[in-house]
């Protein structure tokens, strides 16, 4: 479950997002990945250069951890570093409207994460969109009797 402090306890040195009060009632990471999904597709659609291809997903890492992957762009603007820099700072900036950071403590956020600008070819694989996929380690979902036989790197359970 996502925690949110206070609002009294948003003091200075924390840096808030313009949309973090309007959703402070939002307590779980995947509800709040759902509504940046919607305002991105919103808000960029009309902007990239092929609107047809556009799409958007969320991966939701337990409830501190959102990577986006955005389709739409072609090669030749993805392989342009300014083009590839200044677009993902647009995404990444717009996304931080919804977090927070405390500057003299870096894990003191809503969420990290991180925006994938999809290529061609990673955009003829996914052929949908607008989703939230949840990622959920299968480990606990198995049975003690199969834990000897999962391939275990120790110290990352």
């Amino acid at each position: 479950m996502l925690v949110l402090p206070q609002l009294g306890k948003y003091t200075e040195p924390r840096i808030l997002g313009d949309r973090v009060v309007d959703t402070a009632h939002i307590t779980h990471l995947s509800a709040l990945a759902r509504i940046i999904v919607q305002e991105v597709d919103l808000q960029f659609r009309s902007t990239v250069s092929t609107p047809e291809r556009f799409g958007i997903n969320a991966w939701v890492y337990g409830e501190r951890v959102l990577d986006l992957e955005i389709a739409g762009f072609r090669d030749a603007e993805l392989n342009d570093p300014d083009f590839l820099h200044v677009t993902r700072q647009e995404f990444i900036d717009f996304v931080d409207r919804f977090n927070w950071i405390n500057l003299d403590d870096e894990r003191d956020q809503r969420f990290q994460g991180a925006v994938f600008l999809c290529n061609e070819r990673e955009q003829s694989i996914r052929h949908h969109f607008g989703r939230v996929r949840i990622y959920r380690s299968w480990r606990r979902h198995l049975g003690r009797r199969y834990q000897p036989f999962l391939p275990l790197a120790r110290g990352w359970l």
